[in-house]
């Protein structure tokens, strides 16, 4: 192997990939070669390369382990390197934190491999470690004269797994379109707590939500929930104002109580799309003034702890007013963890599921606070598919996973738990980036492209499992769209949950599969934030949409609409099929979207997922994928309050509960 294809290799630049078509297709040279200067790295410069390729690959052999070491269970080998003629010498280990230190006789010791450089043969051996609590710990090793540190990781076998889950429903929300008479025109989590009442009720287990992430709080109108300003803190819009007034004495709070009535007569939440400068000036200038009588009145033991423990995160924000930045954030921390409390005590499993962001735009604070740690001149993105023939440029930087490595990948650490805290689990949009992201770029000659770059998987899978167990977190990944093989085989050995949409589940002819070739571990919805809800779909009215917004012609409209009528009719005899006789293409979408969520209620997937959209007949989708300001993303209310729609509800509801009891 050259050098420069070795540096392709050991930076984990893609060489190939099988494109949606079953097309196999080969990178070309100066397209790799682009993605590795995107590491900041001169191709041309060979014997640079030749130092960085005996730092990656010879190296790393002499040493008896690296800056991070994993031992799995339920084996819980440790894994050491050692030149042959040292392996007559005791190996000591020991963790101070756990008060654990042992001795090896590294010549009975199991070889895992070996490596020959020059005159020099070394081996990798594996030595046995007891159970020990899964978590990060500093561990000495010593090995004769040689002492090396490492930061031991007890990894558990798989993420965490709730005891008896059986197969149980629950709801998913974009929280920003919950329609009350309190809030002031945006959803906030006073009403989803009321929301996570309702859907107890009915039976549902769990409410997956929007990513909560930070937005640009000073460009409201950028509304985006997939492209933040930090996805380590929340979106100080879903404050609930009663919950910060209820934190000053009682004369202020009635001061304030007065003030928010008028807000919530004056706010216009009667639109059919969110005006986010309106929302966000009200409900910014009320908080502001509030947190001015919170500093007056004296700040909290819990606040002031807040801060102390934030530090770090908060600096990153680059705020002119930290402490009200802060005040926002522990606000958010409350009332999250409140509504989780809340989905427990009213006696759901799982509770609240949050959704990760694949990751941050260039403008984002979360990117110029690490910026080191993202690669030049790459954007995240997806290669060719049905809906972007030319691929998808999502404007994402592309983390740089040497320098991800070089920290021993407390960024991504420090991502996993903020987004665990007060919930019951995590879903990982785009989980295939833990292995490989597409990369975009553009080439010398000025074309644009792109290829797929590979990630420290093992590691970044044993966060997740570490993680999950500390916060007792279920870990659902979404992967839609093409998923190499071993991604899914090392996802489902992980413990993590798939994520089934009913719209792609679909044969080479395009019928929709029977619902008894799903995963039993998988989370199973009909729609996403990414397609239209089923009454639109039934109705055709997102390519009416599409058309009416200039973002397709007259003619692919057209088009659309008799692949649409074909799609539409497979579902019909997929219905059929399970005895649905009472369905057919002239009935009522309503109808027919009951029919499908029986139908599914009886899969084996472990976690049936209700959009509260398709409960409330939605029409018009929240999100349009591929549009920025052509149409209102991010921006559409629900037509009727929660209330409303359980109580419409109910009797399907009730159905589907007993049917997932029925096939337990």
């Amino acid at each position: 192997m050259d050098t420069l294809s070795q540096a392709f290799y050991l930076h984990g630049i893609g060489y190939e990939f099988t494109k949606y078509t079953g097309e196999y297709v080969v990178f070309a040279p100066e397209v790799r070669r682009k993605a590795l200067s995107c590491f900041g790295i001169n191709c041309d410069d060979l014997d640079d390369l030749a130092v960085r390729n005996f730092q990656l690959d010879i190296e790393p052999w002499t040493k008896l382990v690296g800056a991070v070491t994993l031992v799995t269970a339920p084996d819980n080998l440790l894994h050491v390197r050692v030149a042959s003629q040292l392996v007559s010498k005791p190996l000591t280990i020991t963790i101070s934190v756990l008060d654990y230190q042992a001795e090896f006789d590294l010549a009975t010791a199991k070889e895992t491999g070996n490596y020959r450089f020059e005159d020099s043969y070394f081996l990798e051996l594996a030595v046995a470690l007891p159970v020990l609590p899964a978590g990060y710990y500093p561990a000495k090793l010593q090995l004769g004269d040689i002492v090396t540190e490492t930061e031991l990781w007890c990894v558990p076998a798989t993420c965490y797994q709730p005891k008896q889950l059986g197969r149980v429903a629950g709801l998913s929300l974009q929280l920003y379109t919950l329609r009350s008479d309190r809030n002031l025109g945006i959803g906030d989590y006073y009403d989803l707590r009321d929301c996570i009442e309702h859907a107890a009720k009915a039976g549902l287990q769990y409410v997956l939500l929007n990513p909560l992430h930070l937005l640009f709080v000073d460009e409201p109108e950028i509304a985006s929930p997939y492209s933040p300003e930090h996805r380590c803190w929340q979106n100080p819009l879903y404050i609930a104002l009663e919950g910060a007034i209820a934190l000053l004495q009682d004369t202020q709070q009635a001061i304030f109580n007065a003030q928010l009535s008028e807000a919530q007569q004056a706010s216009h939440k009667t639109e059919q799309f969110i005006d986010y400068s309106q929302v966000s000036t009200t409900k910014l200038a009320m908080l502001k003034a509030i947190f001015r009588c919170f500093v007056e009145q004296g700040e909290s033991e819990p606040f002031t702890r807040f801060k102390h423990d934030n530090t770090k995160l908060l600096q990153e924000l680059k705020t002119t007013d930290t402490d009200f930045t802060a005040f926002l954030q522990w606000l958010c921390e409350q009332q999250l963890n409140e509504c989780q409390q809340a989905a427990k005590a009213f006696g759901m499993s799982i509770g609240l599921v949050n959704d990760l962001a694949v990751g941050c735009g260039e403008r984002s604070a979360e990117y110029q606070a690490n910026k080191s740690l993202f690669a030049q001149g790459a954007h995240v993105g997806a290669p060719p598919d049905p809906w972007a023939e030319a691929g998808q440029d999502w404007g994402l930087p592309a983390l740089n996973p040497q320098q991800l490595a070089a920290q021993n990948f407390a960024y991504y650490r420090q991502l996993i738990k903020a987004n665990m805290q007060s919930v019951g689990a995590l879903r990982i949009d785009h989980v295939m980036a833990l292995r490989r992201l597409w990369w975009c770029f553009t080439l010398e000659d000025g074309q644009k492209s792109g290829c797929y770059v590979y990630y420290p998987f093992e590691q970044l899978l044993a966060i997740l499992k570490i993680e999950s167990h500390q916060y007792q977190n279920m870990v659902i990944g979404e992967d839609l769209g093409v998923v190499p093989p071993e991604v899914k085989s090392a996802l489902r050995a992980s413990g993590i949950f798939s994520n089934i949409l009913f719209y792609f589940e679909k044969d080479h002819d395009g019928r929709f599969l029977g619902h008894e070739h799903y995963r039993d571990d998988a989370l199973l919805m009909i729609a996403n934030h990414d397609v239209p809800p089923f009454v639109g779909w039934w109705q055709q009215q997102d390519i009416d949409i599409r058309h009416t917004y200039g973002l397709i012609s007259t003619e692919k409209a057209a088009s659309l609409r008799v692949e649409r009528d074909t799609e539409k009719a497979k579902l019909v005899d997929w219905l059929k099929a399970y005895g649905r006789d009472e369905v057919a293409l002239d009935s009522a979408p309503t109808a027919v979207y009951a029919s499908l969520l029986e139908t599914l209620a009886a899969s084996q997937s472990k976690l049936l997922t209700i959009q509260l959209d398709d409960l409330d007949g939605a029409t018009i989708p929240v999100n349009i994928p591929g549009t920025d300001k052509e149409f209102p993303n991010w921006r559409r209310r629900l037509n009727g309050t929660v209330a409303d729609i359980f109580s419409r509800n109910q009797h399907l509801l009730a159905n589907v509960m007993q049917l997932r009891k029925g096939h337990a």
